[in-house]
């Protein structure tokens, strides 16, 4: 921002400002289309952990009562 008012502006050079101003507007395009992706990609592991959570769940149940007792996480 500061080439454009510096470099540009003051020497009247609308060219400069042109390229330097597509530039910005490119990065920040860039910059969306990956925060898209990142958050599609968040919202996917999470949908996958929660299926796994779900599986665990199911698995556990069905211990037998000695299974469970005898059972410890890991440490």
């Amino acid at each position: 921002m500061a080439d454009i008012v510096n470099t540009g502006v003051l020497n009247g050079n609308a060219a400069f400002i042109l390229q330097v101003g597509l530039k910005m507007i490119g990065i920040t395009l860039l910059g969306n289309v990956f925060h898209r992706c990142r958050v599609l990609g968040i919202a996917d592991c999470g949908i996958y952990s929660g299926d796994m959570r779900g599986d665990l769940f199911k698995r556990v149940q069905t211990f037998s009562n000695l299974n469970s007792t005898n059972f410890r996480p890991p440490r």
